[in-house]
């Protein structure tokens, strides 16, 4: 499992989806950095000014005597400036594009787990907030999609032989407007992140949806 802290959120649904599998789930995971290339600029107060060289080091341990099989990725949408993603998507893409298909053209299967909405408010302060009226706590779904690195990893995946995308967003966003709770569970802690309760809720439907790796 490889990305930021996007990618640590799912973590839940991975691990269960690993011990039914049997599955070693090794994780290459750090936040506020894309596993993007090393020409991939990350501005903004919550840059890390060593997300290059870390994404480097996932490659080469990826790619070394040790490789797993698969690689399940995602992270949030890059550039940001101020906490917020900045509207450059095609540089993103220049980001994600290379370093997918340099694993992919070594033999090493990647699946692209597609960012999840990213929601106005933040949910949790929200419901505490509004009990008995969530609807303030809902979201336009066009709007918390708008706002995910989703359009820039389908672009970026396009045409990559190895590469596949897993997009449960339906099952986070099962309606229009996007809704804070979800069978009675929280399933965001702030606006983008979601909950290990639901994450785990959700392993059924990521194990469907993950390519079965190579005997």
């Amino acid at each position: 499992m490889v990305g930021d802290s996007h990618a640590a959120a799912w973590l839940p649904a991975v691990r269960a989806v690993a011990a039914q599998r049997r599955w070693r789930v090794v994780t290459y995971v750090k936040g506020s950095c894309p596993f993007a290339g090393e020409t991939f600029p990350v501005p903004g107060p919550r840059a890390q000014p060593d997300c290059r060289r870390w994404s480097a080091n996932v490659r080469a341990a990826l790619l070394g005597d040790d490789r797993p099989d698969p690689v399940l990725t995602t992270s949030g949408r890059y550039p940001l400036a101020f906490g917020e993603p900045v509207p450059a998507p095609a540089l993103f893409v220049d980001g994600l594009r290379p370093t997918w298909s340099e694993l992919a053209d070594a033999g090493l299967p990647v699946a692209v787990l597609v960012d999840t909405p990213v929601m106005a408010t933040n949910v949790a302060e929200c419901v505490t907030a509004n009990r008995d009226r969530l609807t303030r706590c809902a979201t336009p779904r066009a709007r918390a999609t708008n706002r995910a690195a989703a359009a820039a990893q389908l672009e970026a995946a396009r045409g990559l032989n190895g590469v596949s995308l897993v997009d449960l967003t339906a099952a986070v966003c099962p309606a229009d407007p996007c809704a804070p709770v979800i069978g009675g569970v929280l399933f965001y802690r702030d606006n983008n992140h979601l909950t290990g309760t639901y994450a785990r809720s959700l392993a059924p439907r990521l194990s469907a949806a993950l390519p079965q790796p190579p005997a």
